[in-house]
């Protein structure tokens, strides 16, 4: 099974910055909620070793993203589109870089999501699961 690796290297008070990589080289960013002791919809999932399954659509997305299996205590966690934390209930959001907007300076955020979800389904190809490593460097 193809590994990805998110190293979490930044937090604030409303975000939590990571990059993921695959042999060895990273591919994207990511932004997740901070830690808020694994609550449901609150908080980052913690670190550790999860599946993951590819999904074509389901009610939340109709696109295709990825299910987190087996996260302790919660639910309906996936890796998806998104530029906010705030637009996160606990999720992983991937995108090609990170990014500050004028108009939301206290926010940091991600740019071209959909990109990075893209290049995550060309890295697992055929493969409809993945092993996701996730480690706190912050």
């Amino acid at each position: 099974m193809k590994q990805i690796i998110l190293k979490r290297i930044a937090e604030t008070s409303a975000a939590t910055f990571g990059a993921m990589i695959y042999n060895h080289i990273p591919f994207c960013v990511t932004v997740e909620l901070p830690w808020k002791d694994n609550r449901e919809d609150v908080s980052r999932i913690p670190a550790g070793t999860y599946k993951l399954r590819k999904r074509l659509s389901s009610p939340s997305f109709k696109y295709p993203h990825w299910d987190i299996l087996d996260v302790p205590g919660r639910t309906d966690c996936k890796v998806h589109k998104a530029n906010w934390a705030s637009q996160l209930k606990g999720c992983i959001a991937v995108a090609e870089a990170y990014e500050i907007l004028a108009d939301r300076p206290l926010e940091p955020g991600i740019a071209d999501s959909a990109g990075a979800l893209a290049e995550l389904n060309e890295i697992a190809a055929e493969d409809q699961e993945l092993e996701l490593v996730v480690k706190d460097i912050c």
